[in-house]
């Protein structure tokens, strides 16, 4: 095959090759000119891509994977996406691997070492991959700070990480950057908190001996159609929503939560919904309207 049809190839999949697959596929020569034209990129040592797929995710965790040393994994955001639990890959591969291990990687991986076993599993996509609760350690500990409660909530409200699984872990771990806040967190989200502004109606709005009877992410059947509530009183039948702008202020959702909230007060139940500004600026009068609900509903 020329250096032309290896490049097709690259081109065709999304993946990295070895050095001996292109070496089969061009001549040294040829190889070497793809590179300087920059037609062909080495993405890890050893290991070249098509210049079109050089800085994908596809491209890169494989490579990474590749790279690492024996009993390493992916970990952070990139193992929390290849496992379905983040919608969108990162742009840096992070890997853990056993301490001790020392070796030179491309600029795009970050690497943590740590002493506790790594217990990984090998993905469908042929990608080695931390478990959950550990991945979502480390990318906590990468983590910007104005970002660490939706990455935690976020995780957690997927369905697929047990927030008490992640807190007895990072108990065995000697070593966990920001352990205090992530426990707090972790918490949180293990008594129904999904978002930073469901936090904030559980702690200033919905609370005290008068919403002792709140159920936090409840879900509700009405004609065998499910639905889940931020928050549920059930001696009332009250529903209370904390809508964020981000996602409510669309048209599409405004027209479903719409829809919703008359399937409900059809089934008797009422819905109370306060929006982001109100629970942050005015969280008394909030309160004051959810008092005055519940009271008239039970009355």
């Amino acid at each position: 095959m020329s250096i032309r049809g290896l490049i097709a190839e690259a081109q065709r999949l999304p993946r990295p090759f070895t050095v001996d697959e292109v070496r089969g596929l061009a001549t040294p020569r040829g190889i070497e000119a793809a590179v300087a034209r920059g037609e062909l990129v080495r993405v890890a040592p050893g290991h070249y891509a098509s210049a079109l797929h050089s800085e994908s995710w596809s491209v890169r965790s494989l490579a990474a994977c590749a790279w690492m040393p024996s009993g390493s994994a992916l970990t952070g955001r990139g193992a929390l996406f290849e496992r379905g639990i983040l919608e969108q890959a990162p742009d840096v591969a992070d890997v853990v691997v056993p301490r001790g291990c020392h070796r030179r990687g491309p600029d795009w991986v970050r690497v943590v070492s740590q002493t506790h076993p790594i217990s990984a599993e090998l993905m469908p996509r042929g990608t080695v991959t931390a478990d959950a609760p550990l991945a979502l350690i480390h990318a906590f500990a990468r983590e910007p700070e104005y970002s660490r409660e939706s990455l935690v909530y976020g995780a957690c409200a997927a369905g697929r990480i047990d927030p008490g699984t992640v807190t007895e872990l990072v108990d065995r771990l000697p070593r966990v950057r920001g352990r205090r806040r992530l426990v707090r967190l972790l918490g949180n989200a293990a008594d129904g908190i999904e978002s930073h502004l469901e936090l904030q109606g559980a702690t200033t709005v919905l609370t005290g001996a008068a919403f002792a009877n709140i159920v936090r992410q409840h879900r509700l059947t009405v004609r065998r159609d499910s639905y889940r509530v931020d928050a549920y009183d059930p001696p009332t039948r009250t529903a209370f929503e904390f809508d964020g702008g981000q996602w409510h202020s669309r048209p599409s959702q405004r027209v479903r939560d719409l829809r919703r909230d008359a399937v409900l007060t059809s089934a008797g139940i009422a819905t109370v919904r306060f929006g982001y500004w109100d629970v942050v600026e005015r969280p008394q009068w909030c309160r004051a309207i959810a008092l005055r609900t519940l009271a008239e509903r039970a009355a």
